[in-house]
């Protein structure tokens, strides 16, 4: 009589045993943070993404002469920029990260990556400019979401398995959420196609959105004997980071319940960061 092989779904023999070997205690530590940065032009995404561990490497796709985004960072020791013109190597560079021990790896933006990825299923050249987004057909979205996610999960994947910093960095985006009847539900999140915007989002231990804001401070003044508080515009400007849920923006960190994070913190850094999630 023949032997019978018992096999799972994928057709892959079975394994017994070695099962507890696995299990892993739940804890609050962490190798390295995942994040995924968005807001609008000129709030301080590189800026943020660039005061986390060195050696970094800050890999430039926002668009075509992308080295005009470390302009805003002045003389950065311990960073090397490098400006992606093919996607495809977004892989050697994950090596590279490991080889040459990189503590932060940083994509900006991921949106600009994307414009490569369609350009690249369309075999364009640079000298085409950005693909419309609106001219690519339904049919095609499928496999140029795949590719696009495909290259940032080999990036998040350094953290999974080495423990290094990344960060994906991207543009700002509305989305209108019809899915309650006649309500449209705006909600604001990074300025990717739907499918790849879920993906990273699930993916990141924090997604945060960078906005700035009038510095306003509260001054006491004499009015009628009587002491009165007035709200003040200093002609300054905050550069603010959102790191709580939101109603609107898309944001959050994984934390402990125990940890209550604030609305957003101002002045944002790798190290307030890392405070906030401390507790």
């Amino acid at each position: 009589m023949p032997q019978v092989r018992k096999e799972t779904a994928t057709g892959q023999k079975r394994k017994t045993g070695g099962v507890r070997d696995r299990l892993e205690a739940i804890s609050e530590g962490w190798s390295g943070l995942t994040m995924s940065i968005y807001g609008q032009s000129k709030t301080g995404k590189t800026r943020l993404a660039c005061t986390f561990p060195k050696p970094l490497l800050l890999i430039g796709a926002a668009g075509y002469g992308t080295e005009r985004g470390t302009k805003s960072l002045g003389k950065l020791p311990g960073a090397n920029f490098f400006a992606l013109n093919d996607t495809e190597l977004i892989l050697e560079l994950a090596k590279m990260a490991v080889e040459d021990s990189y503590k932060t790896v940083v994509l900006d933006t991921a949106g600009g990556m994307q414009e490569r990825v369609i350009n690249e299923f369309y075999n364009l050249d640079e000298s085409a400019g950005a693909k419309d987004w609106r001219k690519v057909s339904r049919g095609d979205w499928g496999p140029i979401n795949s590719r696009t996610v495909e290259r940032i999960r080999s990036l998040l994947d350094l953290n999974e398995h080495h423990g290094i910093n990344v960060v994906i960095i991207a543009h700002e985006r509305t989305f209108n959420d019809d899915s309650e009847g006649d309500l449209i539900r705006p909600t604001v999140g990074s300025a990717l196609t739907p499918g790849v915007a879920g993906f990273l989002n699930g993916a990141c231990d924090c997604i945060c959105q960078t906005f700035v804001q009038k510095r306003i401070v509260q001054k006491k003044i004499q009015v009628a004997n009587k002491t009165t508080t007035i709200s003040s515009d200093t002609g300054n400007i905050d550069f603010c980071l959102r790191t709580r849920q939101h109603p609107v923006y898309t944001a959050g960190f994984r934390v402990p319940p125990r940890i209550q994070l604030p609305e957003y913190i101002t002045d944002p850094s790798y190290d307030k960061v890392i405070a906030l999630m401390k507790g």
